[in-house]
């Protein structure tokens, strides 16, 4: 059976997007839906109490906020290497060489720019920045996002399924 949306199949838009395959984006959208009803707890946001809905949002907060102390504290473990930074995230799993390829340019100016910050012990000023970016559509730091989504969803999987003998 072949999915259609409109006049783009799964595999069309996986071409866009860097050789993507149906199989994947299948994944994706199952791993989204997953973690969504998570932090929802299977329920739909119109149907959220006031008091659910503060717990979400206070949950998203507290990763977020997680997140960025690791972030800052492996970012001047590293200050003098940029790519020891990112080598040291990929090793504590909070992202992998698919990751890694993905970041731009622009990224990597805007972590200098973060780092030369935290040269002059500016910590509440990078948090600022962070937790601003992660608010807009067009983020640059996909890598503290990622972070944030693991300290979300510690426990998922990470990695290609190995066979079972």
């Amino acid at each position: 059976m072949k999915y259609q949306t409109g006049d783009q199949t799964l595999k069309k838009i996986g071409n866009k997007l860097g050789s993507i395959t149906p199989t994947m984006v299948n994944r994706l959208h199952n791993s989204a839906i997953d973690k969504f009803k998570a932090l929802t707890y299977n329920k739909p946001l119109e149907n959220f109490t006031f008091e659910e809905d503060e717990n979400f949002t206070k949950f998203i907060i507290s990763c977020r906020e997680k997140a960025a102390n690791e972030f800052i504290s492996l970012l001047k473990e590293k200050q003098n290497d940029l790519f020891g930074f990112l080598i040291l995230l990929k090793k504590k799993q909070y992202i992998n060489d698919g990751d890694l390829k993905l970041i731009t340019e622009n990224e990597i100016n805007k972590l200098i720019e973060l780092k030369l910050l935290l040269q002059n012990n500016n910590i509440e000023i990078v948090k600022k920045i962070l937790f601003n970016d992660i608010e807009k559509n067009d983020n640059h730091f996909t890598v503290y996002q990622n972070v944030v989504s693991r300290i979300a969803f510690p426990n998922k999987k990470r990695g290609r399924p190995r066979k079972e003998k």
